[in-house]
């Protein structure tokens, strides 16, 4: 699953590493420019998707984004993600799940340690078929998709990583447990009997794609060459059409970038994971100046310092965004996008 991976460091002054994730005090002074870590790799955490057809003539891409908080001690952050970015009316989420599906008001008050956002499905093919498509979120919560899924299941957030250490050493000793993933329900949604119609053929489609005036990033997915997917679900009156499948959702785990921050200018990037981590972009921002360091590799184990010299040449950010936007772009497509 082909993914950017989003890490926000954010610059602590005076962070004690005991404080705990999500319990900053007052006393503690954060800058109000944060660097940002993106990485275009290949990731084995999160949701996977399984799309199986009766036929192999047809090429199927995943692409979206993970993005988490860490403070400058490299600690995971809580925080509430599904406050952050405005999503069409049209897209189904646990408020409005459509008809016949029960309602879970409890979505807009979610804190979680990574947000999923934006994984779309495209489809390619020379011919119209029909596909199955099956996502499942083991360590997480899929809480948006579009169009209407045959089945969606909203399974439980599983407890943070901390959290499940702390049972863990309460369950040796006797101790009462605060919480366990024994029982936790996947989060699981499928999409049955998807027609994939081919663009070329069936140009009229696309006046029958939904609109509102949000002005959400979500239309910009549809700028590619992909086919048309046409779901029919029992729940609704009509075919809904699309240029992909869409789906977003929270989770907690452990991400294997961990960035850490001893002053204002100088990062430490460390890859605590078992799989090279590619494509690292850190990037800097101030007063709409700023300028970005890339890391081609991180192997397993490898930690590298990035220096963010204050006297380092800076450039507007409209420059900064189109050379950025250029190497991200050559990154992805070297991973296969």
């Amino acid at each position: 699953m082909k993914r950017i991976w989003n890490t926000n460091s954010e610059k602590i002054i005076h962070q004690k590493s005991s404080q705990a994730a999500g319990s900053r005090k007052s006393g503690v002074v954060a800058a109000k420019v944060p660097i940002l870590v993106l990485s275009c790799a290949l990731l084995l955490i999160g949701a996977t998707c399984l799309v199986h057809a009766g036929t192999a003539d047809y090429v199927v891409h995943e692409w979206g984004t993970f993005t988490s908080v860490q403070g400058s001690d490299g600690v995971l952050l809580e925080w509430q993600p599904l406050e952050t970015s405005e999503l069409p009316k049209f897209v189904y989420n646990w408020i409005h799940p459509g008809a016949g599906r029960p309602l879970d008001l409890t979505k807009a008050t979610i804190l979680s340690l990574q947000r999923m956002e934006t994984p779309v499905i495209y489809f390619y093919s020379s011919s119209a078929q029909t596909v199955d498509v099956s996502v499942k979120f083991p360590q997480g919560v899929i809480t948006e998709w579009y169009p209407q899924a045959s089945e969606i299941s909203r399974g439980t957030l599983p407890v943070r990583p901390v959290d499940a250490k702390i049972d863990k050493a309460k369950q040796k000793t006797g101790s009462v447990l605060v919480g366990t993933n024994d029982l936790r329900k996947e989060s699981v949604a499928q999409w049955r009997q998807i027609g994939i119609l081919p663009a070329n053929k069936n140009p009229e489609v696309g006046n029958s794609l939904p609109h509102d005036l949000s002005g959400s990033h979500y239309f910009a997915a549809r700028m590619t060459d992909s086919d048309y997917v046409s779901a029919s679900p029992p729940t609704n009156c009509s075919n809904e059409h699309e240029k992909f499948i869409f789906y977003r959702g929270v989770g907690n785990f452990e991400t294997p970038l961990r960035v850490t921050m001893t002053s204002e200018n100088t990062a430490f990037l460390a890859n605590t994971g078992h799989e090279a981590i590619g494509h690292l972009f850190v990037l800097q921002l101030r007063d709409r100046f700023g300028n970005y360091h890339y890391v081609d590799r991180l192997a397993p184990g490898e930690e590298q310092t990035i220096s963010l010299d204050a006297g380092s040449p800076t450039i507007p950010v409209e420059k900064l965004g189109e050379q950025l936007g250029k190497q991200m772009g050559e990154s992805l497509v070297k991973e296969g996008l």
